[in-house]
C-alpha cells in the first residue's frame, strides 16, 4: 500500500466517529422531513431537492425552513444558494412537538447540518453559512 493512503486510513480510523449523536427522521408521506426543538419553540421543515407533493421550494430545493415561535414569531429559509429572514411571515403560529432533536443530537440531510443544544438551534449549509436561532437572538452567518 501506499504511504499516503496509510496515513490517511490512520487518520480516519483515529478520528472519532459520533454516529449515536446523530438523528434521522422519516419524510411524511408528502415527502418533506419535519423535526422541533424540544423547548417546543423552534420547528424546522426540510424539503428535499424537486420539492414534496404539497410545496415547490423557489430555489428547486433543497430546502430548509425553521420557525420561532417566541419572543417573535420569525422564518429563517435557508437554500444552497441563500439564507433568508422573515419577520412575522403571517403564517399559522409554529410550532409542534412532532419528532423532537434532543439537546446534543445532530441532524443532517442533503448538505444540512443541524445541531440541538440548550442554547438553542444551529443549522449550516455544506459550506458554513446558515443560522443560529433561540428566545434571544438570530444570528445568520
Amino acid at each position: 500500500m501506499k504511504p499516503a493512503f496509510l496515513a490517511f486510513a490512520a487518520l480516519i480510523a483515529a478520528t472519532p466517529v459520533c454516529a449515536q449523536n446523530v438523528i434521522s427522521f422519516p419524510p411524511s408521506p408528502n415527502g418533506y422531513t419535519m423535526f422541533s426543538m424540544p423547548s417546543g419553540n423552534v420547528d424546522c421543515v426540510f424539503t428535499p431537492a424537486g420539492g414534496s407533493k404539497v410545496y415547490q421550494p423557489l430555489d428547486g430545493g433543497p430546502e430548509l425552513s425553521c420557525d420561532r415561535r417566541d419572543p417573535s414569531y420569525v422564518n429563517l429559509t435557508m437554500t444552497p444558494k441563500r439564507v433568508a429572514r422573515t419577520n412575522n411571515p403571517g403564517e399559522q403560529s409554529c410550532c409542534s412537538v412532532d419528532n423532537p432533536l434532543p439537546y446534543g443530537k445532530t441532524w443532517s440531510k442533503d448538505g444540512f447540518t443541524c445541531e440541538s443544544a440548550q442554547t438553542g438551534l444551529t443549522c449550516r449549509r455544506a459550506d458554513g453559512h446558515g443560522f443560529s436561532i433561540n428566545r434571544e437572538a438570530i444570528k445568520q452567518f
